[in-house]
């Protein structure tokens, strides 16, 4: 249980940290949530599982891995094609796979005025 309140915490620093990218466009956002980059998510792998495994399984809507977020937590940045399936389901899909810890949007932040 630790182990699973640790990851979440450190999954959710390394999201508000890595997700500081604000030159993406406007209509990479989902409609109920702005700050959301609707084609890119983060996902947590479990401890053995490599990225390819995630983007095999997901194949069809072409997910590919796009950068490390975080080796040593096993968090890793995907793109898929929003036009082969809704972001939210991309979302559930990962979510409820067996090789992922968790998964959430990146998301676009913004500095203080």
């Amino acid at each position: 249980m630790k182990n699973q309140i640790l990851n979440t915490l450190l999954f959710l620093s390394f999201l508000t940290l890595f997700s500081c990218d604000t030159k993406k466009a406007a209509d990479t956002t989902t409609p109920d949530n702005p700050s959301f980059i609707k084609n890119e998510i983060i996902v947590q792998l479990k401890k053995d599982v490599a990225p390819r495994e995630l983007t095999a399984a997901h194949e069809k809507y072409e997910l590919t891995m796009k950068e490390a977020v975080s080796k040593i937590t096993n968090m890793w940045l995907f793109t898929y094609n929003t036009d082969l399936i809704d972001p939210e389901k991309m979302l559930k899909k990962l979510k409820e796979s067996a090789l992922t810890v968790n998964a959430e949007f990146n998301k676009k932040l913004t500095g203080r005025d």
